[in-house]
């Protein structure tokens, strides 16, 4: 049976499979993308200054060149028994992740009025998190089969 430890993956694994994060209902709406979705969402906000909003186009753009390798690699050579939804479900764990340091600074950005001098730590927070994701996002991609 797989855990994580096999494959280095911090997504979580349920009797040897891999765990997959539930989408929200609000992230299946404009499109079919959720990730997309949730750049959607963070950039209608306007919360967000210049370097934020690269650094949330980074977080879209690292998604899309992993989904770029994953759909290159499945068609290709193929993965091994149980990588592929290993992966997806690492991926999932990436967009929760981001969904809910975006959800935090959302909730907070109405409790202050939209201030931003009231959603500074959030900002951070999310800032940090989405660091952290593209970062996670690329070693997924550059850690796997080429």
């Amino acid at each position: 049976m797989a855990d994580e430890s096999d494959h280095g993956f911090s997504g979580g694994f349920e009797y040897g499979r891999p765990t997959v994060w539930v989408t929200p209902e609000e992230l299946k709406k404009p499109t079919r993308d959720r990730m997309i979705n949730l750049v959607v969402a963070m950039l209608e906000s306007e919360l967000f200054g210049n370097d934020d909003v690269e650094l949330i186009c980074l977080f879209l753009a690292e998604d899309a060149r992993f989904n770029t390798w994953f759909e290159t690699v499945n068609r290709t050579t193929g993965f091994r028994d149980g990588e592929a939804p290993a992966l997806r479900a690492e991926v999932s764990h990436v967009a929760r992740r981001v969904y809910e340091a975006w959800a935090a600074l959302a909730v907070q950005s109405e409790k202050c009025g939209r201030k931003i001098s009231g959603i500074e730590s959030e900002l951070a927070a999310l800032s940090r998190v989405l660091r952290e994701e593209v970062a996670r996002l690329i070693d997924i991609r550059q850690g796997g089969r080429s």
